[in-house]
């Protein structure tokens, strides 16, 4: 059987979308945040910045989960793994860094589950306070739910009437 990722662009009432904001200011300890309006699914998201510190905190798991590029870099994240986080670019020279979540299959995700860009207000490792903004953009691939109802027709009209 398909998993329910490959069936999306067969199924009525979803929208395939492209979340971006960029040239985000955040000066320190102040966030960005992004909320689902509705149901769906996350298959990419992407926070560049020019902190190392700077927080990604999501909900979409059982419970808050929160990293920095800082930390998935130390932890060896620098390519796809089995936690679907990693550091695709860590340049301390240029100060760009690149996190990562493109979570396999789809990650499920309900209305007001959050994403969240966070300015550090110190540097975790010296205790140093950090003066200058965090510059930075997020980029989320996602299909939402518009209709509740189109969709779970669709999914049975295509699963041949399997599901209730």
């Amino acid at each position: 059987m398909s998993l329910l990722e490959e069936l999306l662009p067969l199924l009525d009432g979803v929208s395939k979308e492209l979340f971006t904001k960029e040239n985000i200011v955040l000066p320190p300890g102040e966030s960005f945040e992004w909320r689902a309006e509705s149901d769906g699914w996350i298959s990419f998201c992407m926070g560049v910045c020019n902190q190392k510190h700077a927080r990604i905190i999501h909900n979409i798991w059982v419970k808050e989960v929160s990293f920095s590029p800082f930390e998935a870099y130390t932890f060896g994240l620098t390519q796809e793994n089995t936690t679907h986080i990693f550091c695709a670019k860590y340049d301390p020279a240029n100060n760009i860094y690149a996190l990562i979540y493109a979570p396999r299959p789809y990650k499920f995700f309900r209305k007001n589950d959050y994403i969240k860009i966070i300015a550090p207000k110190a540097d975790p490792t010296t205790g140093e306070p950090i003066t200058t903004p965090t510059i930075g953009s997020l980029y989320i691939e996602l299909t939402y739910i518009t209709d509740h109802k189109k969709f779970k027709e669709s999914l049975r009209e295509i699963l041949g009437g399997a599901t209730r």
